[in-house]
């Protein structure tokens, strides 16, 4: 048993603690969707933009209190976030702590998916995006590999949650189920923030789609990582990103990124295998669907 630190709230300048609720990742697992159906609800309040990124550094929480707190409408029953980045443990590891000083008792929310799959994914989403990658076959040996497949450890992703907070205030969520049932498990979901009774409307929504991000052109991802973009994101309406999105669309010419051969799948499997079984010894979750 880990101890955990004295708990101590930060409070907003309403007195409230936030967020109430916090969806951690993963990366590649429907959190955009996630996020739009949540912020649907009446009683949720969640930014505008998606990530806010708040907890990955210490000065947000030493000097940014109330900008935090700007980002909701505080007169809603809960308020929360939808953050991937917030189980990237190898490169932002103190997550857990810092939301842990802000609200102590927040309610998380964990989409995890085939750790291989979400794997691949997220190869193939950084190069789309621009990013210089390795080929497939080097992807485990090189730095960018090794993060991308720590994303996938997630028995070790919790580890830091599983420190700071009490084990019912976790909730997992199977990314299969989630998309293939989607009603019910938004339903879990909601429960478990503390609204039981929420109808949440479940039609299409944005699913980060790859298609999409294929065809950006070259400029679109630097903007969107820029000081401009991420204060356009913002202040925008909710909604006005994602529809500039599908206008920017097919501008530019269609990235295809590298195939993955059955011997570098298989790598990655091995890679991953003994963290997985933790994993479903941690959750009690058997995850059947998934190729380990």
């Amino acid at each position: 048993m880990v101890n955990r630190p004295l708990r101590q709230k930060i409070s907003t300048q309403t007195g409230r603690p936030l967020p109430n609720f916090a969806v951690i990742g993963a990366m590649r697992a429907a959190t955009t969707m996630v996020h739009e159906l949540l912020a649907s609800v009446d009683e949720f309040s969640l930014p505008r933009m998606k990530e806010t990124d708040f907890f990955v550094r210490e000065e947000n929480i030493d000097s940014g209190r109330k900008c935090y707190g700007d980002y909701f409408d505080k007169s809603a029953r809960f308020c929360g976030e939808v953050a991937p980045n917030y189980t990237k443990r190898d490169i932002f590891p103190d997550v857990a702590a810092r939301l842990h000083r802000t609200n102590p008792d927040a309610r998380l929310i964990y989409i995890v998916r085939n750790p291989v799959a979400r794997a691949i994914s997220h190869y193939r989403h950084s190069f789309l995006m621009g990013q210089e990658m390795p080929a497939p076959a080097d992807l485990v040996k090189s730095s960018k590999g090794q993060h991308i497949i720590a994303t996938s450890k997630y028995a070790f992703q919790l580890e830091p949650w599983r420190a700071f907070f009490d084990i019912d205030q976790l909730l997992v969520v199977d990314f299969d189920l989630l998309i293939t049932d989607t009603p019910t498990e938004l339903r879990k979901i909601s429960a478990h923030i503390g609204l039981p009774e929420a109808q949440i409307l479940c039609r299409a929504g944005p699913r980060n789609s790859m298609g999409d991000v294929a065809s950006m052109p070259g400029w679109w991802p630097q903007l969107r990582k820029s000081i401009v973009g991420r204060g356009l994101r913002t202040l925008l309406p909710r909604g006005v990103a994602r529809r500039t999105k599908g206008l920017v669309s097919g501008r530019g010419p269609a990235k295809v990124p590298p195939a993955f051969p059955a011997a570098v799948v298989t790598e990655i499997e091995e890679s991953l295998r003994d963290d997985i079984a933790a994993f479903r010894n941690v959750t009690g979750l058997q995850f059947s669907r998934w190729s380990i």
